[in-house]
């Protein structure tokens, strides 16, 4: 999983906009109320093949932030999940990701570490596991694509730098320990590469209500071993990320692009369980605005458009561009609960010509613990 990079994303953002004054309205609050959330959601893709090709997620990711104190807080996250369609059918539970963030507010530092605990299956047979490797795509951005896997532990540290009153300077570095599981029935032991990631951020405040950000993220994995045999190494990975946002009273328009792209991977010669190829990930691009408005303070409906570009590889899919757009309402009832909503649609084409679609719907409930 690439839950460390999550991690460290986020808590760049929240050191750099903590620092910066009006840190509060923009939604990255390190010391958040606690809260419970529920999100049920399906996601469907088709695509037209000779043969259709049909694959179904339902999940329920289930997430709790408690913070701890004024410095300290943890969230957990889990999700039961079922697959469909013309792949094997397969239900469990994901693995549990557990986050810890402390802060340092004079030294403007920010502590993470984040953990993999192994509660998803494993050992799968060899149709749930293709089924599972399919999910875990990036191209299709299925919920919880993955099942089981192994202990992963990452620390990390992120400090933010004022350059001026206007001008946040971030920096960051994580390092994930990977540790070996069994993926397949009567296999035997993978063992991930680990993996250190960098990353430097700047954020600036053009106004009381607008401000643009950007951040490089540089990772580094290290080679893949299965059966005590090296199999795979990933490539290293560089992402570029812009975005801007500004409010117009309780509405706000945030626009975001990333640019990702990575060595070439090496896969050593041999017979494998799974095409290793289909794991490349191709250099990609993403184009995201979104505008929320405020009707009442009951209800927020929030507009989405985006285009995602995929680089053509050797892998069964790729070379696709998707368009995509949605709806994501929230209803509020008091100073407790809250219903989030999410309505997505995407169409394009992959490098064959075919038509690739998916659906993303869902509706949820966060109960804050205040």
């Amino acid at each position: 999983m690439k839950h460390s990079q999550t991690i460290l994303a986020a808590g760049l953002a929240a050191v750099i906009l903590t620092v910066s004054l009006h840190a509060q309205e923009d939604g990255y609050i390190l010391n958040q109320p606690g809260y419970v959330k529920i999100m049920p959601m399906y996601q469907s893709w088709n695509i037209d093949w000779v043969n259709s090709t049909d694959m179904t997620l339902s999940s329920a990711d289930v997430e709790f932030h408690y913070p701890v104190s004024e410095q300290l807080s943890a969230t957990l996250r889990t999700a039961p999940l079922s697959t469909g369609g013309n792949f094997a059918e397969s239900n469990g539970m994901t693995d549990t990701q557990i986050g810890l963030t402390y802060t340092f507010p004079k030294q403007h530092l920010l502590a993470v570490l984040g953990l993999n605990i192994p509660t998803g299956q494993t050992e799968l047979p060899i149709d749930d596991f293709l089924t599972n490797l399919s999910l875990s795509n990036r191209i299709f951005e299925f919920n919880s694509p993955v099942m089981g896997q192994g202990f992963n532990v990452h620390p990390g540290l992120i400090w933010a730098l004022p350059l001026s009153k206007s001008l946040v300077l971030g920096v960051g570095a994580t390092y994930q320990y990977k540790g070996a599981y069994i993926p397949l029935d009567n296999g035997g032991e993978y063992d991930p590469g680990d993996e250190i990631l960098g990353t430097v951020g700047l954020d600036y405040r053009l106004s009381e209500t607008s401000v643009v950000s950007a951040d490089v993220v540089y990772v580094h994995y290290g080679e893949d071993t299965y059966w005590g045999e090296r199999v795979f190494e990933y490539g290293d990975r560089v992402s570029v990320n812009a975005q801007f946002r500004t409010s117009f009273g309780y509405n706000v328009l945030w626009l975001y692009a990333r640019y990702r792209t990575k060595e070439e991977s090496t896969i050593w010669p041999g017979t494998y369980v799974v095409q290793l190829a289909d794991r490349v990930e191709p250099d990609n691009v993403n184009f995201t605005a979104s505008y929320s408005m405020r009707f009442s303070p009951m209800f927020t409906l929030g507009v989405l458009g985006q285009v995602r570009m995929f680089e053509e590889t050797t892998a069964t899919i790729s070379g696709v561009t998707l368009f995509g757009a949605g709806l994501n309402p929230e209803i509020t009832i008091g100073r407790l609960l809250s219903i989030p909503i999410l309505v997505k649609y995407e169409f394009g084409e992959e490098k064959e010509g075919y038509s690739i679609s998916g659906l993303h719907a869902g509706a949820g409930v966060q109960y804050y613990l205040r």
